[in-house]
């Protein structure tokens, strides 16, 4: 379980002309000249992609990059994976079908960063009426469908935090989190869908930061 949780925020970083490429394209010039400095090395993963720091207009930010090709592979995987809930589903009350198709619909709205963007703001302004949390905002004018640019948050990973806080900041982030998710299902009938370790930062003035809203659903 150790060695696995670090998926949840390192992998092997691409090649620096692969970042150099997508940004080119995405956003119309070099990581140069679209920001005023910027790390090719990757500080961070994040489901499909990896997050460089980078700073515009005197602020840090945190540049989150996808991975080339990845929508084709997800794509690939959803299909077998499609299958498989069908065939493990035939003969009992699960719908498989239905199941398969929320499944593929979630994870692939994910490879659109500007869904992620509008998705952001709106999470931050239902999160951020509660000073216990934080979301970063996001910089539009260096966003993209495959590159979303935030404020950039330094904040203990989920695996530090747990390794070094004390049991009463481990409570009251337990109530943070606990209480954000609910609240905003109940009250605004919004869900962040992956709210895994790897999308919490731990601020050392006790607040929660909620990360990554690219799987994300709205209900009535």
């Amino acid at each position: 379980r150790r060695v696995l949780a670090q998926l949840q925020d390192s992998t092997e970083p691409m090649a620096r002309e692969v970042v150099e490429r997508i940004v080119e394209e995405e956003l119309g010039g070099s990581p140069a000249s679209r920001f005023d400095s910027f790390d090719h090395t990757p500080f961070a993963a994040a489901s499909i992609g990896q997050v460089h720091a980078a700073r515009h207009e005197d602020r840090e930010v945190a540049v989150k990059i996808q991975y080339p090709g990845i929508e084709d592979v997800l794509r690939s995987d959803l299909r077998m994976a499609s299958m498989m809930v069908s065939l493990m589903t035939t003969g009992t009350v699960v719908d498989g079908k239905a199941l398969a198709e929320e499944l593929t619909t979630r994870i692939l709205e994910e490879c659109d960063y500007r869904r992620e963007a509008r998705r952001s703001a709106t999470f931050r302004r239902l999160l951020e009426t509660d000073p216990s949390r934080k979301v970063p905002e996001v910089v539009a004018e260096r966003s993209a469908t495959r590159v979303l640019t935030t404020e950039r948050i330094d904040g203990l990973s989920f695996r530090r935090f747990v390794q070094t806080a004390t049991q009463e900041q481990k409570d009251r982030a337990g109530v943070v989190i606990y209480d954000a998710c609910f609240r905003i299902l109940f009250e605004n009938a919004a869900f962040n869908a992956d709210p895994h370790p790897g999308n919490y930062l731990f601020l050392e003035d006790g607040r929660v930061a909620f990360l990554d809203f690219g799987c994300a659903r709205g209900f009535d």
